[in-house]
């Protein structure tokens, strides 16, 4: 636990959100394409195929730098691993903005993942910082920035694509860039709790039951993701709503976690994380079902509000119980682990959607996830049943964090 000063430092080293508005940018880079799909298929001659691969390369990307960087973040380089996640992140929204093929958009997708996983690595720990009360409303805070950013990104894609398809790629990155220097400072002074973990530490904290039962439903929440991101513009394309429509209505459904999960996280920490997730969970169900209930734009906004209120309470509930379970000083492998199996999800829901969507239409798509994560969801909050007893955290004892800025 870091003492009061210390944390008083940390917040005067920190006056203002820069790592949030960075990750703000970040997603506004990695988010409008995804009101652009159907701009880019036509343009470049894209295949379902193509399009579900440009979708899940940005996951993928990310999934594998994750992994291979938490470690190194939890022994106290943020710095090191947020400058490289940032440095990625502008050169592959550049890239983008000129690539014309598949194989280049796929390249500047992934290229973009491997820059937000890693900034994402190095900001959470920052955040979470050396102490675990009053992490839950951190985190939820942080995740409000990152869905602004998705929720701007489609407008911004739309309002900018009749400038030129490199348009909407080009203004985040600028941005970023501007941005970049003054989230490296905000690094080097954060205040965080340091241990060395190794590698194999994040294989042993899957044996925990809390983690298991907060992995899957981790799972089902990007699973969803995957497949909307992936199918929602051709869904409400269909209806023949345009890109500036499209835009309206993600920003209406997203709005919810723009406001919810800063206060959700506190009001975990308050009730419990497993019981904000089961609340979450059952809400989130209603609107993965409802998206293919009745095929009409109004039907997508209703669902889709349902869909992220439950998840507003999911996600900041999810990260609270597992920092809860690893400690501050293994948070950044922990919180790793559960983007990891969300992220591998996100991949291969992205990657399959389009062509379920194209076989069998968007009831069976919707319906049938939604039957799935009932499933699946039960299963992992009975799993999580153990946080109830607040147990001590995982791993071996270790001794008290130190203070690195």
């Amino acid at each position: 636990m870091s003492t009061p000063g210390t944390a008083e430092r940390g917040a005067r080293q920190r006056s203002w959100p820069v790592l949030e508005i960075t990750a703000f940018l970040l997603t506004i880079n990695a988010g409008v394409v995804f009101v652009l799909f159907a701009d880019l298929q036509e343009a470049y001659g894209l295949t379902d195929t193509d399009v579900g691969l440009i979708a899940s390369a940005g996951f993928v990307s990310a999934l594998v730098v994750t992994l291979g960087f938490a470690p190194i973040a939890d022994r106290g380089h943020v710095v090191v691993v947020g400058s490289i996640g940032l440095a990625g992140a502008i050169l592959a929204g550049f890239g983008f903005a000129l690539a014309t093929t598949a194989p280049t958009l796929i390249a500047s997708r992934a290229g973009l993942g491997i820059g937000f996983g890693l900034f994402s690595v190095a900001a959470r720990k920052s955040i979470v910082g050396a102490e675990i009360e009053g992490s839950g409303a951190r985190m939820g805070r942080f995740l409000s920035f990152m869905v602004a950013g998705f929720l701007l990104g489609p407008p911004l894609g739309a309002v900018l694509a009749p400038v030129g398809l490199w348009a909407p790629f080009v203004v985040p990155a600028v941005l970023v860039t501007l941005l970049a220097p003054f989230a490296v400072q905000a690094l080097r002074a954060a205040e965080i709790a340091v241990s060395s973990p190794r590698y194999r530490d994040m294989f042993k904290l899957t044996a925990d039951p809390v983690l298991q039962g907060a992995m899957l439903l981790q799972m089902v929440i990007f699973g969803w993701i995957g497949v909307f991101d992936s199918t929602i513009d051709r869904h409400l394309t269909e209806q023949g709503v345009g890109n500036l429509g499209t835009a309206a209505i993600l920003v209406v459904i997203g709005a919810p976690l723009v406001i919810l999960p800063s206060w959700a996280g506190g009001w975990a920490e308050r009730v419990g994380a497993r019981r904000a997730v089961a609340i979450g969970l059952v809400v989130a169900l209603c609107g993965y079902a409802g998206y293919g209930a009745v095929i009409a734009w109004s039907s997508v906004l209703i669902a889709g509000v349902a869909n992220t209120v439950g998840e507003s309470f999911m996600f900041p509930g999810l990260q609270l119980a597992t920092v809860q379970r690893t400690g501050t000083e293994r948070s950044a492998i922990g919180q790793t682990l559960l983007e990891a199996v969300g992220t591998s999800a996100a991949a291969a829901a992205a990657f399959l959607a389009p062509a379920i969507f194209s076989a069998h239409g968007p009831r069976t798509l919707y319906g049938g996830y939604a039957a799935g994560s009932l499933v699946f969801g039960a299963i992992a909050v009975w799993r999580m049943r153990a946080l109830d007893a607040a147990p001590p955290p995982i791993g071996e004892p270790v001794p008290a964090p130190s203070a690195v800025p």
